[in-house]
């Protein structure tokens, strides 16, 4: 790979001490940079390749084309193909069919995206034995995170927005640069990106929230409200950590536990006499170790758990998205996660 520029400005400087606070990268790692072509991801691996020689790690790019908008989709393809033969980085890419995806498993268009996204970047990861992949997501999305899960009635975690780490080594070294600060790099080091038409959409919750709502409580209301939903992601997910902590303690005590890697059980008698938190919590931890994330799942969905377990009827089940089915068995709340889809279970 060629040698990258030296010159650090305040912009690299900042990105350096994000990775350095989160721990996000190691010397010998091998860095997968997630790279649309858009404004985000070319200043997050114009970041990272400035980083590489003084840090010791290496990198290479993965571009999914998503199939949706076949002209601007192959120029946008085209264009991260140059910019990694240029820079001599290993390049992946692989081209989607997301409409026939979000048809088939009755996803939106962004879901799907989303989904077929992580699932290549994740192949692309484990094929190649890169240790971490990172993404472009930066403070402003986080804002428009938070509250897009308020809107949407999400809990404590919601709130925490977008984690800086994350399972299977995901990192996000620019969370805590705003979109004005990444646009003013790219102008700095002149490099080029390309638009995403689709960026403006406002049929997408994202985008209304980010070019509607952002601006009317930013005019209206708090000329800072970017920085403050971000101390407010910060301050939850600090404390929403430590509650996890003590949520994995007291269920690891449970009556009658039972834990397997497709099904957990545990009394339901004594678990209803917990604490309203504490019980959503056990929920939402139980819900996670079968189902692998809490996508999809809702506050309702934990309190008809809650509701579930209380009536402490044999008999009755809830079912949740993913394939988990949730019962009373022997005086046990079950959480189950079935092999097959659950309408298939239902015509049995």
């Amino acid at each position: 790979m060629a040698a990258p520029p030296t010159r650090f400005d305040d912009f690299i400087l900042s990105v350096r001490q994000t990775v350095t606070d989160f721990d996000m990268i190691r010397p010998k790692d091998r860095v997968l940079v997630g790279v649309s072509g858009g404004s985000d991801s070319m200043a997050l691996v114009q970041c990272l390749l400035r980083l590489t020689q003084e840090m010791a790690f290496g990198i290479g790019i993965a571009h999914l084309n998503h199939g949706l908008r076949p002209d601007d989709a192959q120029r946008d393809q085209a264009f991260v193909k140059s910019f990694s033969e240029k820079h001599r980085i290993e390049y992946h890419t692989q081209t989607a069919d997301t409409h026939a995806y979000a048809a088939r498993e009755k996803r939106s268009i962004e879901e799907a995206g989303r989904i077929l996204r992580h699932d290549f970047l994740e192949s692309v990861s484990q094929t190649h034995s890169y240790s971490k992949i990172a993404l472009g997501h930066h403070r402003d999305d986080n804002a428009e995170q938070v509250l897009m899960n308020l809107l949407r009635g999400a809990g404590i975690t919601g709130l925490s927005g977008i984690p800086p780490i994350r399972e299977h080594g995901i990192i996000r070294p620019l969370i805590r640069q705003s979109k004005s600060d990444i646009r003013s790099f790219l102008d700095r080091i002149d490099q080029p990106f390309m638009e995403d038409a689709s960026n403006q959409d406002t049929r997408f919750l994202r985008n209304k929230i980010r070019l509607q709502l952002i601006p009317l409580l930013r005019d209206a209301y708090n000329p800072e409200i970017c920085n403050t939903l971000n101390r407010l992601s910060d301050v939850v997910r600090q404390e929403d950590e430590w509650a996890n902590t003590l949520t994995e303690q007291i269920f690891e005590s449970l009556d009658n536990l039972k834990v397997e890697p497709d099904q957990i059980r545990f009394g339901a008698s004594p678990f209803i006499k917990l604490h309203d938190a504490v019980k959503r919590r056990i929920i939402r931890h139980a819900i996670l170790k079968i189902k692998r994330n809490l996508k999809r799942i809702t506050l309702a969905h934990v309190e008809d758990v809650i509701a579930l377990a209380a009536g402490g009827v044999g008999g009755k089940s809830l079912d949740l998205p993913d394939r988990i089915r949730i019962f009373i068995d022997k005086g046990c709340l079950c959480f189950k996660k079935e092999s097959v889809p659950l309408r298939q279970l239902n015509r049995k």
